[in-house]
């Protein structure tokens, strides 16, 4: 540990790669170590080696791995940081975090708010161009995260596999712990990234929700796509794997910064797996169930951007007919409670039950009206006379029925809200969702 370190994500600096530390693991180790020094863990540690401070050296007929101290001080690590991410960004990304290349002749800011920076890296790339420039300009918790995540990633060797092995050794005193490792110098960034999702998802699989955030928070867009092939022959699509993070950040979103990536932060109320259920059920919607709907759009419907906006421009019409619902939710969520519209049953329900009406309305509307999806005027004016029969009420009043998160129980909600719909709202006491 005092020259490998370990490229961890963390809650407010996600680049790194490495999973979450589990303490009861480590601890577990410690443990087994301790009982005696015969037992052993014979697994190899894997290290990714920086080539300018770890070398082979032969003499005297041995070979040693030699590591050179690191004598760089906190600003060059810095602009190195700050050089490493802008060298892997493309131009459209690098354009969309306000970094000028020398390749880049436009003289014009960008001055457009709606655009942001279109990758994790590009946004963490924009802030370090910001801190460069000067440091004190940044908040004390923003100055902490990127101090720490520096003197992580800025030591000679990074720890592709084994944390858990190397933290729980390093906490045994009574006796040595000697480890096999296998130090490989000069890996890039993207292979590093790949090179752990194959080690981890066939040792401990990887939790889907760690998978897609590490796919999209530590790699660029252009490594994305340079990766794709492969990861696809490993059953991963990184296109997908960009959804909740796109919904998490995109100034399009109403769902920025409600969705929880396993960090429990304050304020962030729908797990990622549930977003990520979301937005799939949305962006491959069955064809054969929702051919009507989509036929109209369809050359639009192709391009997967596109899909990513029409589910953008569906929610925020929901959230904006049902404003003061919806702004109470994310209100309760500021303070850790979950209003029953944000639970996982009644954002599917909900979406799967306005796809329907929407087909089924599609025979009855004029026929000089646009397609429902045909852009964001469209899609809300289609929301707002599908949800005139169903009222914020219906959301906001308790639910007398438990455990709803069932088949049974999603099936209840679709069924009773098809009855609300039909009663235009009316009588809704009456109903066994809200009698128990």
């Amino acid at each position: 540990m005092e020259w490998c370190d370990v490229p961890r994500t963390k809650e407010d600096y996600m680049a790194g790669y490495q999973r979450l530390l589990a303490p009861a693991r480590t601890e577990a180790i410690t443990d087994y170590l301790n009982e005696s020094q015969k037992n052993i863990l014979p697994g190899a540690i894997i290290v990714a080696a920086d080539p300018d401070y770890v070398s082979v050296v032969h003499s005297n007929n041995e070979t040693f791995i030699e590591v050179n101290d690191d004598n760089r001080d906190n600003e060059v690590k810095l602009q190195e940081l700050f050089g490493a991410f802008t060298t892997r960004l493309s131009l459209d990304e690098l354009r969309s975090a306000n970094v000028k290349t020398l390749s880049d002749n436009s003289e014009e800011p960008n001055d457009d708010k709606s655009e942001y920076p279109t990758s994790y890296i590009a946004a963490l790339a924009q802030e370090l161009n910001q801190a460069l420039q000067d440091w004190s300009t940044l908040e004390s918790g923003r100055k902490k995260a990127i101090e720490e995540f520096i003197e992580g990633v800025s030591k000679p060797g990074l720890i592709i596999d084994g944390q858990h092995r190397v933290i729980g050794a390093k906490n045994v005193s009574a006796h040595n712990v000697v480890f096999p490792v296998v130090v490989i110098p000069g890996l890039t960034h993207e292979e590093q990234v790949f090179q752990f999702y194959v080690l981890n998802s066939k040792a401990k699989p990887l939790k889907p929700t760690e998978l897609r955030r590490i796919i999209s928070t530590s790699l660029t867009n252009e490594e994305i796509d340079s990766l794709y092939q492969r990861f696809r022959v490993t059953g991963v699509d990184a296109e997908e794997a960009r959804w909740t993070y796109e919904m998490n950040t995109s100034p399009k979103s109403v769902f920025r910064d409600l969705i929880d990536f396993g960090f429990s932060k304050k304020g962030t109320i729908i797990p990622e797996n549930v977003a990520d259920q979301l937005i799939r059920a949305f962006v491959k919607m069955p064809k054969n169930r929702y051919s009507a709907l989509l036929n109209t759009i369809e050359r639009r419907w192709n391009v997967g951007s596109e899909r990513l906006a029409i589910f953008f421009d569906f929610w925020r019409a929901v959230s904006e007919v049902y404003a003061d619902l919806w702004d109470g939710a994310v209100k309760a969520a500021k303070q850790g409670k979950q209003r029953q519209l944000f639970m996982k049953v009644s954002l599917l329900v909900l979406q799967r039950f306005l796809l329907d009406r929407f087909v089924t309305a599609l025979p009855y509307r004029s026929k000089t009206a646009p397609p429902p999806f045909k852009n964001a005027k469209a899609t809300k004016q289609m929301v707002k006379s599908t949800l005139k029969n169903l009222p914020p009420t219906f959301f906001s009043r308790e639910w007398k029925q438990k455990q709803m998160d069932t088949s049974e129980g999603r099936e209840l909600l679709y069924e009773e809200m098809g009855k609300v719909w039909e009663n235009a709202g009316r009588n809704m006491g009456n109903m066994r969702l809200f009698k128990g």
